[in-house]
């Protein structure tokens, strides 16, 4: 399974975390969408998934930065980000 970090102002934090309701439901759902999109996406040459970061300096400044095996992986996970 792939792994997915938030980091809000160079804290590390899950969706469940957040006390705002408003801000705690749009990181749950960034995070179900980046799920349903790249969860299955593996390289079909290391068998790996990708790691996501997540970071900003609030919810509506987040900079995705992806990580993996190999440049095969991170451009289909890209591609499938969209």
């Amino acid at each position: 399974m792939f792994d997915i970090t938030f980091k809000l102002n160079g804290r590390k934090v899950r969706p469940n975390q957040i006390g705002d309701a408003l801000e705690k439901a749009l990181l749950q759902k960034v995070e179900d969408d980046i799920k349903k999109k790249v969860a299955t996406v593996r390289c079909p040459e290391h068998g790996q998934a990708a790691q996501i970061v997540a970071s900003g300096r609030s919810i509506d400044k987040l900079r995705f930065d992806i990580k993996g095996c190999c440049e095969k992986l991170i451009s289909d996970v890209k591609k499938k980000l969209g």
